[in-house]
């Protein structure tokens, strides 16, 4: 069990870091790789690698200190139905863990097919203050760990059909055998 930046990942192996970084050089390699529209040019350039390297020896919270220490945001940008906005402060914070959960959950969904394990356990990874109420009922489901994974490969830069919810905490995990 590992414990990262409040999120805390039972799965977080080398095995599993491996798969999140094979998803990660998919993505890359099918030019599909999720680049927030909150990045500066910088940090549309510098992301990838700095993902793969929180994949490789860090974790969501490192991956939030780096993009932060680069400068990685844009101060302002275009408003939908124009104008403009300020981008938030917390802009590293909410992609690192959004992202960095998403490969985790891809990486386990991954472990589980090579192991023959059908289904993964949805847990809470990060505690939170105001848990929605469809959220806590997913906590202890048994999901496809196939289903889950094409979810995911289908859904970057949206949110998908099945898990994890952006800023929902959730995560999964295998099942205890």
């Amino acid at each position: 069990m590992v414990t990262i930046s409040n999120f805390v990942y039972y799965d977080l192996t080398d095995d599993v870091r491996q798969h999140m970084m094979n998803e990660v050089n998919m993505d890359m390699n099918k030019d599909m790789l999720y680049l927030s529209s909150n990045f500066n040019d910088y940090g549309r350039k510098v992301y990838p690698e700095l993902l793969l390297e929180s994949i490789k020896t860090g974790n969501g919270y490192t991956l939030q200190i780096a993009l932060n220490d680069n400068n990685c945001f844009l101060t302002i940008k275009p408003k939908k139905g124009g104008g403009i906005q300020k981008v938030e402060s917390n802009a590293a914070q909410k992609i690192s863990q959004n992202e960095f959960n998403r490969y985790y959950v891809r990486g386990v969904c991954l472990k589980a097919i090579t192991e023959d394990i059908e289904n993964v356990e949805i847990y809470r990874a990060k505690e939170s203050t105001r848990a929605r109420l469809e959220s806590e009922r997913k906590i202890g489901n048994l999901i496809s760990a196939k289903a889950l994974l094409e979810d995911l490969r289908n859904s970057i830069g949206n949110d998908p059909q099945i898990l994890p919810e952006i800023g929902s905490g959730l995560s999964i995990k295998l099942p205890k055998k």
